[in-house]
């Protein structure tokens, strides 16, 4: 699919859902119809979907969405990723990156499996053959490889012709065999009508340290009989796991039959890149990978171009999570929002009342589309 894809234009009506691939934002706000509480400000209120913040694909076309909500459609002019990797500023801010994945040239690949985080974090270099099943815990694995799959069928993310590909289906169903809960899936992404339940092996976690061991087994030996002789990986976050949990945890993957555990996280656009270059390449879609990265890295350097135009303008955002207190400024949400440029001194993970919120004149809110609470709850509107 060349570079020429853009942002979907967002309509002037209250509240949408942006279609095309950026389908992770909904946007709307500054209603003239209702008041009280957060909506005295007036500022722009948009939703986001959780699997749209996290370290693939989608962190891009966020950030086109997001745009476009608060500037306008963005400029028309074409850039190449040659222009992209001269300025230097944006290509080693954003674009530069230690590989994830390493190919061995042997038919083997040695992965980079991090536990802990900050000074604690470990590495361990896994070697694994060419992955033909996943079983992982979380969005991020099955939402890189659903985009990957959309550039080797030739299809738009989240489009109705990816809907209608039966051979796009076919292939993240056996790529994307289990884990994480369907119930998840479906309220934190878009991707639910990818599954097939009938044959998706259910791992009723979300998050490694949460996977019962036991079901973990059964379910790799489950995709190992429908699939025979495939190499099956486990993966899930490392950065709330130690170097015992995840020795323990790979030798109960590779008893039942599993070819390795990995785990592969990510906080920034840099780390989308390295997953998409590297969950490619271990999976056999490597020329797809080097396809997707160019034009996203083009995609992303025209909003970072059409930012400069924007410099004089200043935006503060109150970003807040379904639990009522703001979001901390950290992982890929910060990342969203400094590449964007937006003041975010309110992402501090503290509560805050609807006096500090009016007081501290945000003209920017976010909130999560899975959000449970009321729309009144949310915006503070009193009775």
């Amino acid at each position: 699919m060349g570079l020429g894809r853009k942002a979907p234009v967002i309509a002037a009506v209250a509240i949408l859902l942006v279609s095309g691939a950026a389908a992770y934002v909904v946007v709307g706000g500054g209603s003239h119809e209702k008041q009280g509480g957060l909506y005295g400000l007036g500022a722009t209120v948009i939703e986001v979907e959780m699997g749209g913040v996290t370290a693939t694909p989608e962190i891009v076309y966020t950030i086109e969405a997001l745009y476009e909500k608060v500037y306008g459609k963005l400029p028309d002019t074409e850039y190449t990723l040659d222009q992209a990797k001269a300025d230097t500023a944006f290509w080693d801010a954003y674009c530069k990156y230690d590989p994830m994945a390493v190919d061995n040239g042997n038919g083997t690949f040695t992965v980079d499996s991090k536990t802990g985080r900050g000074s604690k974090q470990v590495t361990t270099k896994v070697t694994i053959g060419k992955v033909d099943c996943i079983i992982s815990t979380g969005t991020m694995y099955m939402t890189t490889i659903y985009n990957l799959l959309c550039e080797k069928h030739g299809v738009e993310p989240h489009s109705q012709a990816a809907e209608n590909s039966a051979a796009l289906k076919g292939d993240f169903r056996k790529l994307i065999a289990g884990g994480t809960t369907l119930d998840y899936v479906e309220g934190n992404t878009n991707l639910i009508g990818y599954f097939d339940k009938s044959v998706y092996k259910d791992g009723g976690a979300n998050t490694m340290g949460n996977y019962d061991k036991e079901r973990m087994g059964q379910n790799i030996r489950d995709v190992l009989e429908l699939h025979p002789g495939s190499k099956v990986v486990v993966m899930g976050s490392g950065s709330h796991s130690d170097q015992k949990f995840f020795t323990d945890t790979k030798g109960l993957v590779e008893e039942n039959g599993g070819e390795g555990l990995l785990f592969v996280a990510g906080s920034s656009i840099n780390d989308a890149f390295a997953n998409i270059e590297g969950l490619g390449m271990i999976t056999g879609l490597f020329e797809y990978s080097e396809s997707l990265l160019k034009e996203l890295q083009v995609r992303l350097y025209a909003v970072y171009k059409a930012l400069q135009a924007k410099a004089d303008e200043t935006h503060k955002v109150y970003w807040e999570a379904s639990n009522g207190k703001a979001v901390r400024g950290t992982g890929t949400s910060a990342a969203v929002m400094e590449f964007l440029g937006w003041d975010t001194s309110l992402l501090d993970g503290a509560e805050c009342d609807l006096e500090k919120i009016i007081g501290e004149k945000p003209d920017i809110i976010i909130f999560y589309s899975n959000d449970p609470r009321s729309e009144a709850v949310k915006m503070r509107v009193a009775g």
